[in-house]
């Protein structure tokens, strides 16, 4: 005898197939993690899923609410060591009841080094956690610096472990000279008040198109002049800096999906997708 499904048997099954397929749109829209490249090629860190790059010159800064970790770098200086206290007690002195938690022994990028914890009020007023890890190589000090209000820690402590444990140091000090760079074929500039309210945006935030080269990436991929860059690889643009930085991150050949917002003729937002391939960039003459 064959076997009959009931109308019950294809209504759970049915709702099975929708909770699939649900999930599996879901995690597919979920933007992905990022590997940062530091320009100078020192180091890399990857940039979890919604978190921000914020290039702070020499160093990085990469953020989520009010936690954050900081890669800072400082040439000739091969005591790591003494130099988390003495920056871990500078930082201190914008929080309330700030004090030390002690020092320890530990390893960062495969080398040994130092960790000193604090804890206290933060500027913010909010009671938080305060981490600063440091190792030497090449007579330069980095040091990576997490901090978290207490009440978002339970929340983000697993990823900041995990921002830590991807902190790699390189060898080379400067890019190899045929190693190719980067580039869309594009040229942009963080956003004024005048434009933001053009776009009807209340914060000031993307990167503006002011420049395309001629069948550039960007160009061939159908980006226009004066668009707006608020998105790429899954990463939020709040400016011109943090798009230079995703593009770098890349290496040519990648498919970088840029998300755009677009001025109409009839002065509409138009909000676009478009996948951009990256390329190389011309070697200065």
């Amino acid at each position: 005898m064959d076997h009959v499904r009931t109308p019950t048997t294809w209504v759970i099954a049915l709702v099975a197939t929708c909770l699939f397929l649900t999930a599996t749109l879901a995690h597919a829209s979920e933007p992905s993690a990022l590997t940062y490249r530091d320009p100078a090629n020192r180091f890399t860190i990857v940039v979890p899923a919604g978190w921000k790059i914020r290039p702070l010159g020499d160093s990085v800064q990469i953020v989520r609410g009010d936690s954050y970790a900081s890669v800072l770098l400082f040439a000739h200086n091969p005591d790591a060591a003494a130099l988390v206290e003495e920056l871990g007690q500078k930082m201190g002195k914008k929080w309330k009841r700030f004090e030390s938690l002690g020092h320890v022994e530990s390893t960062l990028a495969g080398l040994k080094g130092t960790t000193v914890s604090f804890s206290g009020e933060n500027a913010q007023g909010l009671p938080a956690m305060l981490k600063l890890s440091g190792v030497s190589s090449n007579n330069t000090a980095y040091v990576l610096v997490t901090g978290a209000p207490k009440s978002e820690l339970p929340k983000v402590q697993d990823t900041l472990v995990q921002i830590e444990a991807s902190f790699t140091l390189l060898q080379a000090e400067k890019p190899a000279p045929d190693q190719p760079s980067p580039t869309l074929g594009l040229e942009v500039s963080d956003l004024n008040a005048d434009d933001a309210a053009g776009f009807g945006l209340s914060d000031i935030s993307g990167a503006l198109v002011v420049s395309l080269a001629q069948s550039g990436p960007a160009q061939q991929a159908g980006v226009l002049l004066h668009d707006l860059i608020v998105g790429a690889s899954g990463q939020n643009i709040d400016s011109a800096a943090m798009l230079q930085q995703v593009i770098k991150s890349h290496r040519p050949g990648d498919v970088v999906d840029l998300e755009i917002l677009r001025l109409t003729e009839n002065a509409k937002v138009e909000h676009i997708t478009l996948k951009a391939t990256v390329g190389i960039a011309p070697k200065p003459q």
